[in-house]
Formats: structure tokens, sequence, C-alpha cells
């Protein structure tokens, strides 16, 4: 089992154990425990809430604006 573009996009979790990784297979099917896709931003954007927080912002200023 050899390591393409797939290995860079998902997590994969091997059994733990001594591998010879100057052999030209050191991983067999067996050896993969778990495959986890790779998760680089899990806070949704929501443009409509990132409004209405600034629109708060600046009506909370306008109350608390020292004259």
């Amino acid at each position: 089992m050899g390591f393409t573009i797939l290995d860079f996009q998902v997590g994969i979790t091997v059994a733990a154990r001594k591998y010879d990784l100057s052999s030209a297979t050191p991983f067999q099917t067996s050896d993969v425990m778990d495959v986890r896709p790779v998760v680089k931003h899990s806070v949704p954007s929501c443009s409509e809430a990132k409004e209405l927080v600034e629109t708060g912002k600046l009506q909370l200023a306008e109350v608390y604006a020292i004259p």
C-alpha cells in the first residue's frame, strides 16, 4: 500500500508496531486502523451573522458613547 495524494487529504491511523520504513512496502492493508477526513476549518462562517454582530457593536458604541 503506497502513499498517494489521498493520504494528504485524510488522516490515516495505522497499527502501533515497528515498521521497516526502508522496505519497499512497509505498510500492509491490515495495518490501517482508521481513515478520517482532515478538517481545516470547523467553524462555519455566515456573512449575515457577522453583519449582525457588527451592527450590534455599533449600536452599543452609540448607546455608551461619552457625550
